[in-house]
């Protein structure tokens, strides 16, 4: 079994995402052809993230010279799409 472990610096703004494993367990990979073990409480990295606040990513925008027309939010603007 493999469960999700999140970290968050909150200096950064950088999530990073590991998978850990509670068990011993080997996986197969057909298209490879390879087997890979994996022991009880390894982990392994799996994704960042990246987080910025509004006024960053207008900055970042200009600094691309883009032009920003619309930004998408919800009500406590922690995700913003802008576009």
């Amino acid at each position: 079994m493999l469960i999700h472990q999140p970290t968050y610096n909150q200096e950064t703004g950088t999530t990073k995402s590991y998978l850990v494993s509670t068990q011993w367990h080997d996986v197969y990979l057909l298209k490879f052809d390879k087997t890979f073990s994996f022991f009880p409480w390894e982990s392994m990295y799996t994704e960042i993230s990246q987080k910025f606040d509004h006024n960053t990513k207008e900055q970042m925008a200009r600094k691309a010279r883009l032009g920003i027309k619309k930004v998408y939010t919800e009500s406590k603007r922690y995700m913003l799409i802008i576009y």
